[in-house]
């Protein structure tokens, strides 16, 4: 049998409000019913533990080797639209010297754009790949500058 939450008297079975004090009777807490065990338990599986990638030796050094030959190549591309430059200013060397800047500098920068790319395609993302990448694409351009100003060079 119940009683009242504030008063205390007993309550008569179905009241929905107490016959001394008025106060509301809360509704019966329903009875839970009991789950049945089951009988085949599913096993927990703890979450898989991702790690990072190994990368190997081999993929580290073709990136450096792939920057450093970009790097190489923008360098002596530079230098050859210097001189295409210079050849433009004053008759001489100027064009000689950027032709042959420019046999080093499209090779170097072709070869270290595609070494840094092989590097990241087997796994290596770290950010020397991607200088290398775009500094042979940089490099690549300017060559294409450099022969362009020494064709010019010639028509002067």
């Amino acid at each position: 049998m119940a009683h009242c939450t504030n008063c205390g008297n007993q309550l008569a079975e179905g009241n929905k409000f107490c016959s001394v004090c008025g106060t509301p009777v809360p509704a019966p807490e329903p009875i839970p019913e009991a789950v049945p065990a089951a009988a085949d338990p599913q096993p927990y599986y703890a979450p898989a533990v991702t790690a990072e990638p190994v990368i190997s030796v081999k993929t580290k050094v073709l990136g450096f080797v792939g920057m450093g030959l970009s790097i190489g190549g923008l360098f002596f591309a530079v230098l050859g639209i210097l001189y295409a430059l210079i050849g433009m200013v004053e008759q001489g060397l100027g064009f000689a010297f950027a032709i042959a800047f420019g046999m080093f500098s499209m090779p170097l920068s072709i070869v270290g754009r595609i070494l840094a790319n092989k590097s990241r395609e087997e796994g290596n993302l770290s950010n020397v790949c991607s200088v290398g990448s775009g500094v042979g694409l940089g490099g690549i351009f300017a060559t294409g500058a450099m022969l362009f100003l020494g064709i010019i060079n010639l028509m002067i």
